[in-house]
């Protein structure tokens, strides 16, 4: 943009290199502030300052969104950012259509309630239209299952439970798939596959179909000391389980082997406490 309104009158970004203390420079189109952009050799120009961001999650979530829908439209989609919908209460970060359906295109870079999630996802389906959150830095998942995690994960026969990261800084996009919970911590186990993070990249991930999901192993003997150290502690499951187990007449060395599972899908009861309550 080579002209802002100062004073509610129109001048030059040319003009205005020369004269930088005349005033706060303003959209024409839109009311919005203008940065004054000079360089050594470009011609002098203006830009938004909401392009200026103010701290790295909002850079990241800015260049994340507009890459996402180049890389669309580099597929061949209809990719539009910022569409607003369900009556303007909502704005997807990325509107995507294809043949089939819509996809609501989220890239989550900042922090997220359960309560901010249930409305967003609510207002989505009521405008039928398919939401996908994509996870930013702050959230890339390590070795514990978080609550963003459950917000964000969905699930896909070749896959299982997933999630997907976006990382701009390495221009990858990770899927992490197959993922489980301990059945007695919040720890994780999945199966992690990197694409480039381009219109090739999307293509690949939209057809990626692994060899085999894997068997995470039961760790028998290592589940009971846990839940012993858990005990100890009082933790909120310990409790449980010390419930369950006094209201049976039972010691915890009564547990059966079988009821230390291992690994289960993440977010559901734990498996031991159910299997405790049905016998």
């Amino acid at each position: 943009m080579y002209a802002a309104l100062v004073n509610e009158e129109l001048v030059l970004a040319v003009d205005a290199k020369y004269d930088r203390n005349i005033g706060e420079y303003i959209c024409p189109k839109c009311g919005k502030m203008l940065q004054l952009i000079c360089g050594s050799q470009a011609t002098p120009y203006f830009r938004h300052n909401s392009v200026v961001v103010r701290s790295s999650e909002t850079i990241e979530h800015y260049y994340g969104k507009k890459t996402i829908k180049t890389a669309l439209d580099a597929l061949g989609l209809d990719a539009k950012l910022e569409v607003p919908i369900a009556d303007d209460q909502l704005r997807a970060d990325v509107l995507v259509a294809t043949k089939e359906r819509q996809i609501g295109i989220e890239f989550q870079c900042a922090t997220l309630s359960k309560r901010e999630y249930t409305l967003r996802h609510s207002l989505y389906e009521e405008s039928e239209i398919t939401d996908l959150w994509v996870l930013g830095k702050r959230h890339f998942m390590k070795n514990r299952i978080k609550a963003i995690h459950l917000l964000a994960m969905q699930y896909f026969y070749y896959w299982g439970d997933y999630i997907i990261e976006l990382d701009i800084l390495k221009n990858k996009i990770r899927l992490r798939y197959n993922i489980q919970q301990n059945d007695l911590t919040k720890f994780a186990r999945y199966q992690t596959q990197t694409f480039s993070f381009d219109e090739y990249g999307i293509k690949k991930l939209l057809h990626f179909k692994p060899d085999k999901l894997k068997k995470y192993p039961v760790e028998q003997y290592q589940a009971r000391e846990e839940l012993e150290r858990q005990i100890i502690r009082q933790t909120k499951l310990g409790r449980k389980v010390a419930e369950e187990c006094y209201l049976r007449h039972i010691d915890i060395t009564d547990i059966p082997d079988e009821y230390f599972v291992g690994y289960r899908e993440a977010g559901i009861e734990c498996q031991l406490i159910e299997m405790l309550r049905q016998n």
